[in-house]
């Protein structure tokens, strides 16, 4: 009977034993925690930086497309937007013949402007090479 009782008792203890190893304890899951905040810190920067660098990259096609469609447009009529009897630039920009998509947008915010070497820009991004940011 002795013997009985000892592998009941054991029997029980192992049976509390495994209830409570069904869950993780509070410094596993802290421990995750930080790992996952780890993680993050350094992903979201990088992310971020990602999405800027793409914005600009898109605001200097822009800049690109619109170089070549007032090209075009010189050559259809001889004078650039902006010049006596031409259109305006912001008329320019809503011309379906160059833009039939519509009119650039940079993805910043930014606004497009002529400059006087007859050239587009950006607000925020400058021209094509990224100077002359000013307005």
């Amino acid at each position: 009977m002795l013997i009985f009782n000892m592998l009941k008792r054991r029997k029980e203890k192992m049976s509390k034993l495994k209830r409570r190893q069904k869950g993780f304890t509070l410094i596993e899951v802290l421990l995750i925690v930080v790992i996952l905040g780890i993680i993050a810190a350094i992903a979201i920067p990088r992310l971020m930086a990602s999405r800027a660098q793409a914005q600009e990259k898109t605001c200097r096609t822009n800049v690109a497309n619109i170089n070549t469609a007032l090209e075009k447009y010189y050559f259809d009529t001889g004078k650039y937007p902006g010049d006596t009897g031409a259109a305006t630039f912001t008329d320019f920009l809503s011309l379906t013949d160059y833009f039939p998509d519509g009119a650039p947008v940079c993805p910043s915010g930014g606004t497009y402007s002529l400059k006087t070497t007859k050239r587009a820009k950006c607000t925020i991004h400058g021209d094509i090479d990224g100077s002359d940011t000013g307005t």
